[in-house]
């Protein structure tokens, strides 16, 4: 987990919107409209856009959001 509260709150937000179908291999988040995972410069433009993060702080919720996406995938 960060150790920030307000970037917990953001990658607690892109958790509770991403989806997964697991039978088909998709992850829906709520930065595309693709079912994989979607590039680092939409995830960055949404973050700056809904959240307002400095590009550190995004760099931070990306890795770990990726790590939850990793395990839920590995599930």
């Amino acid at each position: 987990m960060l150790e920030d509260v307000y970037l917990n709150k953001v990658l607690g937000s892109l958790i509770r919107s991403t989806r997964f179908n697991h039978e088909k291999s998709e992850v829906y988040t709520p930065f595309s409209d693709s079912n994989v995972i979607p590039p680092y410069s939409l995830f960055r433009d949404y973050c700056e856009r809904i959240f307002g993060l400095s590009h550190s702080e995004i760099v931070n919720v990306w890795y770990e959001y990726l790590e939850y996406i990793r395990k839920e995938i590995n599930k």
